[in-house]
């Protein structure tokens, strides 16, 4: 599939009244530059493509509606039309048009699909609907900085632009569908046990509800961790170099390392101390020496003594005793009769097991000391570790009472947002302890404060509604089903990140020039950055770019459908050399690349497009703006057929016009 923008519209808005017609072609890539005055609505322009293809421009507040609204005039009324060409089964053109009332502050959108007459209401047709959602739309429409979006570990963008482009959030709704499928069967049960579905019935939703809470909850403070854990690395930085600058020596770092050192041995002594305690016989020697007293009683009882088989194989065979007497009809009844006081082979294999496990256990530990050894070494790995921890302290304290007013101000936010961290590390702990809720604390699911433990307590209040509602078997179907779900879920998504980190990685290569050191590493809920294994928060403006830009033709690839490429300010980071490389790749990256620029973006990447044909050069400026003026001359001096003029402004497709006049801040 493949969607491209052939024109869009514009009236009584923050922008000059325009009707903008985009080039595009079939095959290979063509390049839209639209220029503007800052301040004159590119901006504007690019948040009602945005809102427009994704729907959010039906539910914009009375307040959003009215920042729209046209900045002179006592117009009470605006108009955005976008027009789509489509390659789909279904249709071939679709336009959106939103009505603004500006007096009410609410919008009504109305959609025309092929030969279909206009329809109120957003609806793009089925097969593009999923492509049409806020996580998919921002992947090719870039909002001001928005290029950065994919890379900042304190964001999931990358991730959820993944799951709306491959197809989870349609998987999630059918979670949610047989969820709902199952709780509404279970529900109804036998006249009977009616009233006790009930009941369970609304102890299970208050601890589902509790889950949905607690589960916001670790969300929210999961991405104000990663918030935090950045500040804390720029803090230590900085308090680093303060205690550098005074002390010079590298007392901080030996101070750490053996803080460091002494924490792995508590950890180590730890682990030490738990093996043991999981042997009994360490625990208790009272119960080691009654074992080995067992054993001597087993002994004396000559057990297990001869085995049954071997009596039962002598009479059946009957070649004699094997003391060479001869097996006679009485002495064979003799041994039929005492058979039985003999075990059996496996009853005497497992007591001579147990025979040999208590000599051995006996042997070995009848002198051992090791849990005395180990508690020891416990508590003299505990001393030395608050002994490293007080002399880190009391070094940091030392050199914050050295430190300027102005530096110790650093130690103190150094020392409040480690302890922020620690608040949320624990908060986060908290929220995904897996406990079973004890039953006298069933009906208290605020005292909860896991969002696992209260999904399990849900999950199994459910369950138990579908016992009493004799629906156990679609409960088990449900859950097997879930589970298998989940799983798949869960490997498809992490075998796409990889593909795509792979794919992202190719297209990098093709677009940055050569020694630029910089890669994808892995895709997690954003795009982490790196060159051979070692991580960077993000990279030079260019390399920014051209990783969002790379990232976003992979995930278009891979789910086999062609966007515009749609960018606010997109050369604005970019020095005048990487422009030009730019500009030289540019045409290869999408079938149809829309950027809304100022002159200041230009040099550089205009040398690098100028090679290439298939550029379109406009221009769009307000009529109504005291600056603007000198640009009205040269555009009434062009003949009338390059250029549109409305009430309130104009728009040019001509190149010299487009090159030869600076719109930056007018």
């Amino acid at each position: 599939m493949k969607v491209s923008i052939d024109e869009i519209e514009t009236k009584g808005l923050r922008c000059p009244d325009s009707r903008i017609i985009f080039k595009n072609r079939t095959s290979g890539g063509v390049i839209n530059l639209l220029q503007m005055p800052n301040g004159t609505g590119k901006t504007t322009i690019v948040k009602l493509i945005s809102a427009s293809l994704n729907g959010d421009i039906a539910k914009w507040t009375p307040k959003e509606v009215k920042a729209f609204k046209i900045k002179t005039g006592e117009s009470i009324n605006g108009e955005f039309r976008i027009t789509l060409s489509l390659e789909t089964n279904s249709i071939k053109k679709l336009t959106f048009l939103t009505r603004f009332n500006f007096a009410d502050g609410v919008t009504d959108i109305y959609t025309t699909r092929g030969d279909i007459g206009e329809e109120q209401g957003w609806l793009p047709p089925s097969e593009l609907k999923q492509f049409f959602s806020e996580g998919c739309v921002d992947v090719f429409c870039f909002q001001g900085d928005k290029t950065k979006d994919i890379i900042d570990e304190s964001k999931n963008d990358a991730e959820i632009t993944i799951k709306a482009f491959f197809g989870f959030n349609q998987i999630d709704k059918f979670l949610e569908d047989i969820k709902k499928y199952h709780r509404d069967t279970i529900e109804t049960g036998t006249p009977i046990t009616k009233e006790n579905i009930k009941a369970k019935e609304l102890q299970a939703k208050s601890w589902e509800v509790r889950a949905i809470t607690l589960k916001e909850d670790y969300d929210e403070k999961f991405l104000e961790k990663k918030v935090v854990d950045k500040n804390v690395e720029t803090l230590f930085k900085s308090q680093r170099r303060i205690i550098e600058a005074l002390d010079g020596s590298s007392e901080q770092e030996l101070l750490d390392s053996k803080y460091t050192s002494a924490n792995n041995e508590v950890i180590n002594k730890s682990n030490d101390s738990w093996n043991d305690l999981k042997n009994p016989l360490l625990i208790s020697s009272d119960l080691l020496t009654r074992l080995y007293v067992f054993r001597d009683s087993l002994e004396k009882m000559k057990l297990p003594g001869g085995s049954r088989s071997f009596f039962e194989e002598l009479i059946r065979e009957d070649d004699g005793c094997i003391c060479g007497e001869e097996l006679t009809d009485s002495r064979i009844k003799n041994i039929k009769n005492q058979i039985e006081q003999y075990l059996g082979d496996d009853e005497a294999s497992v007591v001579n097991s147990i025979k040999t496990e208590i000599s051995d256990s006996y042997e070995n530990l009848k002198n051992s000391n090791s849990l005395k050894d180990d508690f020891k070494a416990l508590d003299q790995a505990l001393e030395n570790r608050d002994e490293a921890f007080k002399a880190k302290e009391d070094y940091l304290k030392k050199m914050k009472e050295l430190a300027t007013p102005e530096n110790k101000q650093i130690f103190e936010e150094y020392e409040k947002i480690v302890e922020q961290r620690l608040k949320l590390e624990n908060i986060l702990k908290q929220r995904l302890k897996d406990y079973v809720v004890e039953t006298s604390q069933l009906n208290n699911p605020d005292g909860c404060k896991s969002y696992i433990a209260a999904e399990n307590v849900a999950e199994k209040l459910y369950n138990e509604i579908g016992t009493i509602s004799d629906k156990q078997g679609i409960s088990e179907s449900y859950k097997i089903l879930k589970k298998v779900i989940n799983s798949a879920k869960h490997n498809s998504l992490k075998e796409i990140k990889v593909k795509l980190a792979d794919k992202t990685n190719e297209k990098i290569v093709e677009s940055l020039p050569s020694g630029s050191e910089i890669e994808v590493l892995n895709i997690e809920e954003h795009v982490k950055l790196g060159w051979n294994g070692t991580s960077q928060s993000e990279g030079s403006g260019a390399q920014n770019i051209i990783i969002a830009y790379s990232f976003a033709r992979s995930v278009l690839e891979e789910a086999n459908i062609e966007f515009p490429l749609i960018v606010d300010h997109p050369f604005t980071q970019i020095d005048r050399k990487n422009r030009i490389n730019l500009g030289k790749k540019l045409g290869s990256l999408m079938h149809q690349f829309i950027g809304f620029l100022i002159d200041t973006e230009r040099a550089g990447f205009l040398e690098g497009i100028e090679d290439q044909t298939d550029v379109c050069y406009i221009s769009m400026f307000s009529s109504q703006l005291e600056g603007n003026k000198s640009f009205i001359d040269k555009i009434e001096a062009l003949p009338s057929s390059e250029f549109l003029k409305t009430d309130n402004g104009y728009v040019t497709y001509n190149k010299d016009f487009f090159i030869e006049n600076e719109m930056g801040d007018h």
